[in-house]
């Protein structure tokens, strides 16, 4: 929206460090971030797809905003989240899940019976290399975090170019590293693939950034392959990471879903 300001977020419920944030009215489009919670790993993205829907019909966009939460475990998280969104989300709705986000999608579209569910960056383990990394956030004083933040998750979530890439990069760096350690903890030595069982026929579609490096990108491909049991099948956004940029990431990607959610 070149020219113009951009419409403020409500705040539709809030409970345990989490906040639903709206904008519209219409049809829910549930959005679960990136292990960041604020969306800054993905509404750069949602954002456009949200306006190109909202020409077909009215498109309500809830931002599940977790950035703040202290649980003690994902479990305890996901049932704050599916407690918040059956208070407001009453209609059929699409789900839309970025990176760890996936996994709290997962179980929202479950708590909601969602009408679609969209898995951008998914995966159901980490290698051990990103385990043994993020075992050690907690020990790193932030003022090393914040000086090392930039160049390892440029290599990491791959390109981050633009507004959008700086503005994600300054979110991890903001972050405490003490929280993305207890965050990734919930993930060491996990497989999650119990999470998607069942829930990825035809209502679903999966996307990958072909330049992924925070996952073993080939194995994921494989297990959601197998656990996507519609007709469809993984789709790789050219030139993206695990975050999808460059412009040319965000073209492509938001023209397959808005197309695939309009269908």
């Amino acid at each position: 929206m070149s020219g113009e300001q951009e419409p403020a977020w409500d705040v539709l419920g809030a409970a345990g460090g989490v906040r639903l944030r709206g904008l519209g009215t219409g049809t829910p489009l549930v959005v679960l971030p990136g292990m960041e919670g604020d969306g800054t790993s993905c509404v750069h993205v949602v954002r456009r797809v949200w306006g190109d829907l909202q020409r077909r019909g009215p498109v309500r966009l809830v931002l599940v905003d977790y950035a703040e939460e202290q649980h003690a475990d994902l479990a305890a998280l996901e049932a704050t989240i599916a407690d918040l969104l059956r208070r407001v989300v009453d209609e059929p709705a699409v789900v839309w899940g970025q990176s760890f986000g996936c996994l709290l999608a997962a179980s929202a579209a479950r708590a909601i019976a969602a009408e679609r569910l969209v898995l951008v960056s998914p995966f159901t383990s980490l290698p051990t290399s990103r385990d043994v990394a993020a075992g050690l956030l907690a020990h790193i004083p932030r003022p090393l975090y914040r000086a090392t933040a930039t160049p390892v998750c440029r290599w990491v979530f791959g390109p981050a170019r633009g507004q959008e890439g700086a503005a994600f990069l300054a979110t991890l760096r903001a972050a405490d590293p003490g929280d993305v350690a207890r965050r990734a903890g919930w993930l060491r030595g996990h497989d999650h693939r119990s999470h998607f069982d069942g829930l990825l026929g035809g209502h679903a579609a999966v996307w990958f950034g072909v330049r992924d490096r925070l996952i073993d990108l080939p194995a994921q491909l494989e297990v959601f392959t197998e656990l996507m049991t519609g007709e469809r099948s993984p789709e790789l956004v050219p030139y993206a990471g695990h975050v999808v940029l460059p412009a040319a990431s965000v073209d492509f990607l938001c023209a397959r879903a808005t197309s695939w959610l309009s269908a």
